[in-house]
């Protein structure tokens, strides 16, 4: 079933809203050390077995603890960004694999930005160099909604989805996506070039299909 009437104006203007690209991720930096919890595991350990009243002994403890517990503060934080090296060089190493349009990468990517849209079921066919092919898969029409309606509807989540791979897969500089409902409703193509030209609170999905589509082909009525 499609949406309510109230979902279905909100869905329909989708494809007007933000849609940030996806940047290189950046580890998060190490946290230091905790010192003071550190000191006081060292001092408990210095002090064991020194009764409470060799002044000398104790502070001779105590300074035995803050040398130790420099050098456990010093590796800790030594580990901590040697761990962040490691983890920053895995990062790149996706985000290169997706920024190069690696198929699997770039599918995973695009699935997991799929998954907030509303109404309809986004899949990748094909990652092809740096063109995608996208599946958008919508409920059937319902008699008690306008056929020009329907339509804005269809091109509006194609447009979603076009979008949303963009931002997913910034390598990405082409998309061809079919919209499913019992039968194919809209076929077409569009670079990201074209998408990037227009002003999306001017004008309305049908319009800006018509205006960016290369071998558009539909059913619509």
């Amino acid at each position: 079933m499609l949406p309510s009437a109230g979902a279905l104006l909100r869905i329909l203007h989708r494809y007007r809203a933000e849609f940030p690209p996806a940047e290189r991720p950046v580890a998060p930096a190490p946290a230091l050390p905790d010192r003071v919890a550190i000191y006081r595991y060292f001092e408990q350990e210095a002090l064991a077995g020194v009764g409470r009243f060799r002044w000398y002994e104790r502070d001779a403890a105590r300074l035995q603890a803050g040398a130790w517990c420099e050098a456990e503060v010093s590796r800790r934080w030594f580990l901590a960004q040697e761990r962040q090296v490691h983890q920053q060089q895995e990062l790149d190493r996706k985000w290169h694999l997706l920024i190069g349009n690696d198929p699997e990468t770039v599918r995973q990517a695009l699935a997991a930005a799929f998954e907030d849209i509303e109404a309809a079921a986004c899949a990748v066919v094909r990652v092809k160099g740096a063109e995608v092919t996208l599946t958008v898969t919508i409920p059937p029409v319902s008699a008690a909604i306008p056929g020009d309606v329907y339509r804005q509807f269809v091109h509006g989540q194609a447009l979603v989805a076009l979008r949303t791979a963009f931002a997913a897969a910034p390598g990405l500089a082409a998309a061809r996506v079919t919209v499913l409902s019992n039968d194919p409703l809209a076929s077409f193509s569009v670079t990201r070039q074209a998408l990037d030209q227009i002003r999306w609170h001017a004008a309305d999905a049908t319009d800006i299909v018509d205006a960016v589509a290369r071998r558009k082909g539909e059913k619509l009525t």
